[in-house]
This record gives C-alpha cells, structure tokens and sequence, in this order.
C-alpha cells in the first residue's frame, strides 16, 4: 500500500542508469531523457514503480498455467483465524504466506455485508481528495474525489481502467467498522511498542488501515512493500490473483537490478531469476484473508471489481533482518522519503525499548524460576515472557547494530524523527538512544543464543557401553501386499498373513501335488465271441442326452454359414433386326421422294423451291 503521503501531482524520471529523481516542471510536462517517468505514487507499498498493465495482463493469462501452486513456495491454507495463533507463529517465524478461508476467531471487525463502495464515500465524505491511478500506464489523474470516484465506479460503462490502491483511512470514520485483526494487533510494533500519548497527539506511522476498489482489469506490477514491512489483506468483495516470489538474498538482488534496469517496462521480472516456475500464483476469493510476510515480492492483478481492506505492519524481531535489507535497497536506489516507511527509524527504536523491557523480563523470569528451585516452592505466578526464537535472537543483533549506526548518524534522521530516539531511550528507562542501544546489547550478550528445535548433538562417554539398538518388530500385519520391506518376508505364517522380520519365521511348506487320477487301460478288440464278452460293456444312452446332442447339431448346422454359389452367367439375348427405313428402296421398286407425287409437288420440283 502506498501511504497518504505519496508525490500527489508530481511525477519523477529515472536518470543516470539507476533511480535517481528529479522532479519534472510544470503539469504534464514530457521527460527529457530517454527513460519513461517513474509515478510512485503507483507504487502498491512503494519500492519502485509497476510495470504497464496493457503488456503484462495478457502475458500472464497465456502462461497462466506455467506458474506453481501456492504450496510450492510454503503458502498454508488455514480453516480459521483461531489457526493463525502464537503456536503458528513461533513455528513459522512469520516468514509464511497464509491463507485464512473464514473471518472466525480472526478478532477482525468489518462492515455489514451490503457495504458498497459509495458507502465508503458517505462515510469518509465524498469531498474527500482521493489519488486515482490510471492502470493502463500507471499514471496519476488529478483533482478526484471520493464522491467522483464513487460515480465512476458504478456507472454502467467505463471509459478507462482505474485503481484506487493509497486511501489510508484511519483518521476517519471508517476506521470505526474496520478493526485489524488480533493476530496482526497483537505483534504490529505501531500498536505494542508505540507509545499511547504520541498516537493520542496524531504523531504515529500511519499505514496500518487502506481501502483498495479496484476495477476489473487492475494489475500492479512486482514490488516490495516499503520498509519491508508485512501486510494483511482482507477480499470484502470481488477476487484477488497474486502472484508470489520469496524473499531470498538472490531474487532481492534480482529485484534491485530490475528496478535499475533501463528496459524495466519491458522484461518480466520472473524471467531474471528461472522463470514463472520460480513464481506461486494463489487466488484470493471474497471473504478469505491474506497473511504477506516481511519483504515477500509480490504482483496483483484483479479479475473482477474488488473491494478490500488491508494494512502495513512491522511483526517484530523475527523479520527485522529482512526489513532492514529492504531499507537497504531503498537507500541504494535513492528512494525519496516521501515515499518510505513514515517514522521508520523512530519505529524500529521503540521496537528495541520493547525487546529490552522483554529481555530484562525474561531474567527476572529465570532468576525466578532459579529461586523457587532452590527453595522448593511450587506456589510461583506465571511470568507472560515467552524466551526469543533463534530467529529473534538473530533479528535483535541486527536491529542492535543498524540502531547504533543510527544513533552516531547524524543524517540518519530529520529534526522531526530526531526527537523520538530520546523519547525511545526514556521509555526503556536510558537517557539517550546511545544509552539504549549499549543497554539492548548487554541484556542479549547475558541471553545465549537458542538452538534450533531440529538439531541435536548426542554425546556419551568413550568407555560408556552403546545403547542397545531399539527392538525390531517380528510381526507386521498387512491385508494385502504392500511393496517390498527391507529385512521382512511377507507370507501367511503362525500369525496371520503379513510382513514377518527375516529368520523368526520358516517359509510354508509348499503344498504337495494332487496325486495323479489312474488312466484305464486300453481295450483292444480281436474278432471272435470270446474277446467280445472280455470287453467293458458300453454304457448305456441317456435317451435324453442323445436328444440334446442331436438337437446342438442341427442348430449348428443351421447356424453354419452356407457357401455361396457363384450366380450362373446368363446367355446374352439377341439384338432386335434393325427396323426398315421407310425411305430404304425396296428391291424391284423405285420410291419417289415425298411430296413428288402430285401436280403441286412435281411443279415446285420444277421450279426448285422447297415445300415447307
């Protein structure tokens, strides 16, 4: 999400091969160098600038099919929000896309289900001055406000495809029927380590509640969320198809040189680190919440007219490394601040006053603990500081070094953000952020790194016997063959049928042939009475099987086909005596032509004319 704060009417050009901005004078005035105008306001959480949506959309519904699954990359899909707890949490290390199908026992609130896009405009106001984004080119349309934005939503034709991604809204109305959930809440350092009485005099980052309508046809391009922060996403209405890359220090080094690249606009980023098999492609439907951890890259594309609530928040200490590499790569790429994290730095501060009243909890926890073990008492009261993961012991070193940098900066932070280091360094009991940050590293050199939960190391005394191997199972019963097993036979033994360990058990005996059925002795005839009364009487003629037999070769008979004859050729008839002309000339007789018989005709002969 891009924050309230964006670049309004200004537009920015890359120059000198890498993100370097100058702002371009007057209004809608052309860039002079070779390179397109960079919009950051167009920016989805604000890294770099997207890409155009015109080329990309149609790419990615041709290799739609090219792209992995969701799980490929790790994405959980969880039935309820009660699945996304502290369990899930501590497992993960908040560096796992999740999926949630159902609002229950996310402790999320929202708005009635007819809630529409010209509510949001009734509530928040409609005079108020919204930032619209022309999703063809990813280019700013000025002097828009709710009420206008509202009328283009739900008129029946649209001339253009626009977006509105930057409404933040908790400083109005709406912020009363959208609540975060408790997951998010419960980690986000803006509501745990900021403190009240800043918030209550408007001083706090103001990036934790966005309104996204998006019509259909919407795409943003790859990019990171600024500061590296993670997001909740909530589909109110409509669908959402993201488009995932994890976070590793190649595909981030990747990421930097594709925003620096001059053909940016024209090369799909997953092609500079293998191709969409290196990408998860996951559809968000309405009424499913999104969980995007730190620094995931990310492209949005939305199919229909969607509706969503979502949000930017920093998880704590397990993701710290990866924020502070985005920050990296926004100082690198001269990003303005305009368009980073607001209060980043005093953010992260108030974050470290936090883990150092959390570390010095958990000592007095474990000098506790020492002392109810030394005196006996089983009586002693639960002490709400869970130990740090490897992760976060890991996370708060980084975050101890890149503060200390901070603190003898100078230039690390403005007069305005100067001041809440102090105020940091107070709410952790030290009088300066110098004083913090010595103080942080201190309590973590007393605190040893953890172990990771999946390695152990076995040790044993040299003169110490081996343990015993585990026994093995002599019997395995299986209803059917199940595919060979290393050291089993299967058979049918004592036990039933099923895999017996090698050597417990003796084979079956194989079972012995039938014996063989005595052949009669043949019968040979000789001439005579004598050797007739010697041979076996026939038996006799079941007078109704004789029947059957005869009746089975008549019908075999009828049912044989029949041979054809070959058809006898018939003689060939006479030919009729052709008939007689009646102008032919009979024999002895001399035939006068037609017409020549009369007086007339014998005249018209005469004269030479024909008769008609």
């Amino acid at each position: 999400f891009h924050a309230s704060y964006g670049c309004g009417n200004r537009r920015f050009e890359l120059v000198s091969g890498c993100t370097t901005m100058e702002p371009m004078r007057g209004p809608g005035a052309r860039p002079q160098r070779k390179r397109k105008a960079v919009d950051y306001a167009a920016v989805n959480e604000g890294v770099e600038k997207v890409g155009l949506a015109s080329r990309w959309i149609p790419h990615l519904e041709r290799t739609k099919d090219e792209f992995v699954d969701g799980a490929a990359l790790g994405v959980a899909r969880l039935a309820t929000g009660s699945d996304l707890n502290d369990a899930w949490a501590r497992k993960t290390d908040l560096r796992t896309p999740a999926i949630i199908a159902s609002t229950e026992g996310l402790g999320m609130t929202l708005p009635e289900p007819h809630f529409m896009v010209r509510d949001v405009a009734k509530v928040i106001g409609e005079e108020k001055p919204v930032q619209v984004m022309r999703s063809r080119d990813q280019s700013n349309l000025d002097h828009w406000s709710l009420g206008d934005w509202s009328r283009y939503y739900d008129a029946p034709r649209r001339q253009e495809v626009l977006n509105v991604i930057s409404l933040e809204f908790s400083r109005t109305a709406l912020a009363g029927q959208v609540v975060s959930p408790e997951f998010v809440r419960k980690r986000d350092w803006i509501d745990t380590a900021w403190p009240e009485n800043l918030r209550a005099q408007g001083h706090w980052p103001q990036v934790q509640y966005y309104c996204l309508m998006s019509t259909a046809g919407c795409y943003t391009d790859f990019h990171v969320d600024f500061g590296g922060t993670a997001v909740w996403y909530h589909v109110f209405r409509g669908q959402k198809v993201f488009y995932l890359i994890k976070p590793t220090p190649e595909n981030l080094k990747a990421y930097e040189a594709w925003i620096c690249d001059a053909k940016q606009d024209s090369t799909f980023f997953p092609d500079t680190i293998g191709g969409p098999t290196e990408c998860a492609r996951v559809e968000i439907n309405a009424g499913e919440t999104f969980f995007i951890p730190s620094s995931w890259l990310h492209a949005v594309l939305t199919p229909v007219d969607s509706l969503v609530f979502g949000g930017n928040f920093l998880p704590g200490l397990a993701t710290v490394d990866l924020q502070l590499a985005v920050r990296d790569i926004e100082k690198r790429t001269h990003v303005k601040k305009e368009y980073t994290f607001p209060l980043f730095i005093p953010c992260l501060f108030f974050g470290l006053a936090n883990a150092l009243t959390r570390l010095k909890t958990t000592a007095a926890a474990s000098q506790l603990d020492a002392l109810v073990a030394l005196c006996g008492d089983d009586n002693k009261k639960d002490v709400d500081a869970p130990p740090l993961t490897a992760r976060e012991h890991r996370g708060l070193a980084a975050l101890i070094e890149a503060c200390g940098a901070w603190a003898g900066d100078e230039t690390a932070c403005d007069d305005r953000e100067r001041p809440f280091l102090t105020l940091a360094a107070e709410a952790a009991g030290c009088t300066s952020a110098t004083e913090l940050v010595a103080a942080a590293r201190e309590a973590l050199a007393a605190v040893p790194e953890p172990k990771p939960k999946f390695t152990i190391k076995l040790q044993r005394d040299d003169g110490a016997a081996p343990a015993p191997p585990p026994p093995k199972v002599v019997f395995s019963p299986a209803a059917s063959y199940g595919g060979a097993r290393p050291g089993y036979v299967f058979m049918t033994g004592s036990k039933g049928l099923g895999y017996y360990l090698e050597g417990t058990e003796a084979p079956p005996a194989p079972a012995a042939p039938p014996p063989p059925v005595p052949e009669e002795a043949p019968v040979r005839y000789r001439a005579g009475p004598a050797w007739d009364r010697m041979a076996p009487a026939p038996a006799p003629v079941d007078e109704d099987d004789a029947e059957f037999e005869l009746a089975a070769a008549e019908e075999r008979k009828r049912a044989a086909p029949r041979p054809r004859k070959a058809p006898k050729k018939l003689a060939a008839a006479p030919k009729p005596a052709p008939r007689p002309s009646q102008w032919a000339k009979a024999p002895g007789h001399t035939v006068a032509k037609k017409g020549t018989g009369t007086a007339k005709g014998r005249l018209l002969a005469k004269l030479g004319k024909k008769r008609r």
